[in-house]
């Protein structure tokens, strides 16, 4: 499977729970989140569960803030990590 999932704060409550479902599917991954600390909290959970943590990647955003999300999106569209 070639596809790639985008979960914003997917270290969160909710959405470590969408992230846990991508990864067990197979499906890539990119967390864009506020907190890397807690992105590495949990590519050290999914080394204990033995998920592919390596398809695993972090990109920082905070969606309360416009430049950040200005800065993610040109930053995405420029390295193409993520199609529009």
């Amino acid at each position: 499977m070639n596809d790639t999932a985008l979960v914003i704060g997917g270290t969160g409550k909710i959405g470590k729970v969408f992230s846990t479902f991508f990864i067990k599917n197979g499906i890539k991954l990119i967390i864009a989140s506020r907190n890397k600390h807690k992105f590495n909290d949990y590519v050290n959970f999914l080394k204990l569960k033995k998920y592919d943590y390596k398809s695993v990647t972090w990109k920082k955003l905070d969606t309360t803030s416009d430049s950040s999300v200005k800065k993610f999106v040109a930053h995405t569209k420029k390295n193409r990590d993520i199609t529009y």
